[in-house]
């Protein structure tokens, strides 16, 4: 768990007493940890000039990313193209100082945010800009594990990569196994536009098969997994049974098994299964709160959901609509309107229901991406069906098609996690992690009031 600092009472003197239109004065309605964690999501943090995290002693034992990505594509291949060097936090642990209850929220840069970083007597602060006010809640970085030090033995890889790139702890307690890096749309220019993906720069290399090498295979997917899935498989078996063995996840064992789109959906599944086979190997999927988030299938989709859940050992599943309507799918989602379909996805999701159990299948969805009313009816539609709607809140970012595309208001945000988490009461749903794996909204600690 990361280092964990208090804002002390004898802060410089730009720490004033706030004024009623601060940020703490706001949606106290709400439980304090939910609260702040929606501020975070939805303003992001900026950094003071001597760009906080970048000089955090020992900043290279924790949790960062830079600040600036600048995702484009050439000649097929998806990188980023930013030259700002600086870090930030990849996530933050809030604490309630009364109840030490703690939530994780995923952090974004995003200059002037009225919420700003900085560091003082080798602590880690966070504190208002207009008010000069240290926000009422504990801010901790999130140490790297020792795990991310570990290289991969040399008999079963020459290279000895990182364990990281095969198997990733994200957040506290939630265990993620990315099937391959990149997405099909991006490197052919039909990405979700609010998705700047995770695109390395130049030099930044990886033990994970990527998309961007397919262009190296005349787009063949199979010669392209049969080059490079042996090693990767050896790899995630190595790493996923080190993780369990040497790390404490904690207090739950969320598992996640993602991947990005690819030119067919069957290659997809075909890769999950072999990576599922091998997690299996280790431990049994169903011993864990297990998750299968990829692409819908368009061919078989009855005994593939069935695989999923009885052979591969999947508790839950999640097909990511982004967005309600099969209008607002096609221009949010231009790859995977023509690829899957906006039909085929639903009725996906449909036929999970009996097979996975009402609650266990799940779609997510960007809100700030369409009208709040549109979306409500669209999660209500779903949940007569057995299906649970999540959100991650809609950040503009830099390089994707709507990088100018206004936010949703705070107080959308709010009024429709109230609303979204009605009807998970209605339909005894729960919400998808916890609180120290979920990074991106506020539902659980909402439904914990």
């Amino acid at each position: 768990m990361g280092q964990r600092y208090y804002a002390k009472l004898d802060m410089p003197e730009r720490i004033t007493t706030i004024d009623k239109d601060g940020l703490e004065g706001k949606y106290n309605d709400l439980p304090v940890l939910a609260k702040w964690k929606a501020l975070v999501l939805e303003y992001g943090i900026d950094l003071e000039e001597d760009a906080t995290f970048s000089r955090f002693p020992g900043v290279e034992n924790f949790k960062t990313k830079r600040r600036i990505k600048d995702p484009t594509v050439d000649h097929f291949r998806f990188k980023d193209i930013a030259t700002d060097n600086f870090l930030i936090a990849s996530e933050l642990i809030l604490t309630d100082k009364i109840s030490e209850k703690q939530t994780l929220v995923k952090v974004a840069y995003k200059p002037d945010s009225p919420l700003v970083a900085t560091m003082q007597n080798e602590t880690l602060h966070l504190y208002e800009r207009n008010t000069h006010k240290v926000i009422p809640v504990g801010v901790d970085m999130v140490k790297n594990r020792a795990y991310s030090k570990i290289r991969i033995p040399v008999e079963i890889d020459s290279k000895q990569p990182r364990l990281e790139d095969f198997v990733q702890v994200v957040g506290m307690d939630r265990i993620g196994v990315l099937a391959y890096e990149g997405c099909w749309h991006w490197i052919t220019s039909k990405p979700c536009q609010f998705c700047d993906a995770n695109p390395k720069r130049e030099g930044d290399v990886s033990a994970m098969p990527t998309l961007n090498t397919l262009k190296d295979f005349m787009f063949d997917q199979d010669e392209w997994w049969n080059r490079l899935g042996p090693s990767y498989l050896k790899g995630i078996e190595y790493a996923f049974k080190y993780v369990l063995e040497n790390e404490q996840i904690e207090p739950h064992r969320h598992l996640q098994l993602m991947a990005g789109n690819m030119i067919f959906t069957e290659k997809v599944w075909e890769i999950s299964r072999q990576i599922a086979q091998v997690l299996n190997s280790v431990e049994p999927i169903s011993n864990l709160d297990s998750y299968l988030n990829i692409s819908a299938p368009k061919t078989d989709v009855e005994r593939q959901l069935r695989e999923a859940k009885e052979r591969m050992g999947f508790n839950q599943i999640a097909f990511n609509l982004e967005v309600w309507g099969k209008d607002r799918f096609a221009e949010a989602c231009p790859g995977k309107a023509s690829s899957i379909g906006f039909g085929n996805m639903v009725t996906a999701l449909e036929v999970a229901v009996p097979i996975f159990g009402k609650g266990n299948v799940r779609s997510n969805f960007v809100l700030g991406a369409q009208p709040i009313s549109e979306l409500v009816e669209g999660v209500q539609i779903l949940a007569n069906k057995g299906i649970v709607a999540d959100y991650s809140v809609f950040v503009p970012k830099r390089g994707t098609g709507w990088e100018h595309k206004e936010q949703p208001a705070m107080e959308d945000v709010v009024d429709f996690t109230r609303q979204l988490v009605e009807v998970y009461q209605q339909y005894d749903f729960k919400s998808i992690y916890c609180g120290l794996s979920s990074r991106s909204n506020i539902v659980a600690e909402v439904l914990k009031i």
